[in-house]
Order: C-alpha cells, then structure tokens, then sequence
C-alpha cells in the first residue's frame, strides 16, 4: 500500500510538471511571461502573483514534491525493518486462533495480514534479534525448539508458559548459550581432529582427499555457525588448509 500511495504521487507530480510545461508555452506567447520560466525574481515579484498562474503551480508542485519525498524517506525508513520468522508467524496466527489466546477476535479483511500467505511478506517486526542469529542458531529456535517442545515440554514446568493460550517462551539469551557452546566445541576440535586423522594417513592421495573433506567441513562450520561473509569464509578456510599442508 505504501509503494502504492508513491506510485500515485509520482503520477500527479507528472500531471503537475505537465500542466506546468503548458502554463509556459503558453506565457511564452507574452513578452513579459515569457521571462517567467527564466528569472524566478520577476516570477516571484509581487505585483504578478495574483495573476500568476506559473508562480501558482511552481508552490503547487513544491508543496506536492516535499510531500513525495517526505513519503518516499519515510518508506525507504520502512523498509530498512525486518521481517518475522516463520515461526514467530506462526506462534501468532497459532494465539490468534485458539480460543483461550486470541479466540479470533480479528474478524473479516482485519484477519488477513496475518491469515493470507500473499500478504505475509508485509508483516515487519520492530525487534533485529532474529536477524542478528546464524543459521544453526535460527535452526535451533525456529525449528528443534517445536519439536523438542512437543515430545518433552509437557515434563518440564515453567512459571511462564502460557498453557491456555498454547505458547511456551523460551529465551533468547539461552538458546543463543547453547549455540555459542556448540560453535565452540566445533571451533575447538575441529582444527585438532584433521591433525590428529592426517598424522595417520601416509598415502599421499589419500591424505589430499583427507585435507580437502577437512577444509569442505571448516568452510561448512564457518557457513552454518558464524555470521561470516563469504570472502572471511574463503580466507579462513584458505588459512586453515595451509596449516593442514
């Protein structure tokens, strides 16, 4: 809608420029108007602006512009927010329709934001937290959490599950704990493990392979548990095939 909403701004801006190139063509045809469009002091100057149609429709079109661009800052602003996971999406549509959460007090069209998959990709949330997570971590609580929840939730007591509503809240701080932990444990025995197989690996084609499946599963580590881009990928793993070498 707000992409909308610019698109017919754009549009009477470019009705507003075209009414304007008319006004002076058309005072063009007088010596005096035709100086209008060429020095903004005698188009400016007082004693014309009654009857100015050009000075009119030049503040007309300021007035028009500053709005389009306010708008148009105002959504690229917009656009800088993400959007929620597919599980958080989920935990809301799952309260919005259980009759002890929501109970679907949405009704009609104000429903389908959050009902209709065409209109999901406009939902935004104000919190970065999920983006910030790598793709193990965003594996962990998007997924593995749904299912450990519904296997073994029911063992564990929480004060602050909402049982009625159907949601349980887990947090961030722990879940982001038990992936910091295992990226650890990869990080730490990862390099140790390839030394230790290749110190007994004698056959020099053999010990290529070796070095090359190592250096495939260090650059897959980096990929899955870290937020690194893909040139610090390439020059880790560059690095750390040079220490297996």
């Amino acid at each position: 809608m707000n992409a909308e909403q610019l698109l017919y701004m754009q549009a009477e801006l470019a009705h507003l420029e075209d009414e304007l190139n008319e006004i002076r063509k058309e005072d063009a045809q007088d010596e005096k108007a035709a100086l209008y469009s060429q020095s903004w002091r005698k188009l400016s100057d007082t004693e014309n602006n009654t009857h100015n149609m050009q000075y009119r429709k030049v503040l007309e079109i300021r007035e028009k512009l500053t709005e389009y661009n306010a708008a148009l800052l105002q959504y690229h602003e917009l656009c800088k927010l993400y959007r929620p996971t597919q599980q958080s999406l989920r935990c809301l549509q799952r309260w919005l329709s259980h009759e002890d959460g929501g109970d679907c007090f949405l009704n009609s069209f104000e429903a389908d934001a959050y009902d209709m998959p065409s209109l999901n990709a406009d939902l935004l949330t104000m919190s970065d937290s999920n983006q910030q997570r790598d793709l193990f971590s965003a594996w962990l609580g998007d997924h593995f959490m749904g299912w450990f929840e519904a296997r073994f939730g029911h063992w564990i007591k929480r004060k602050d599950a909402d049982v009625e509503g159907g949601l349980t809240h887990y947090k961030d701080t722990h879940l982001n704990a038990v992936s910091h932990f295992v990226g650890t444990l990869l990080a730490s025995l990862l390099p140790a493990i390839s030394i230790f197989v290749l110190y007994f690996v004698q056959n020099m084609l053999a010990r290529l392979g070796a070095i090359m499946a190592f250096s495939a599963l260090f650059a897959f580590t980096l990929a899955v548990f870290t937020k690194a881009t893909r040139i610090e990928i390439f020059a880790a793993t560059a690095a750390y095939v040079s220490i297996l070498m």
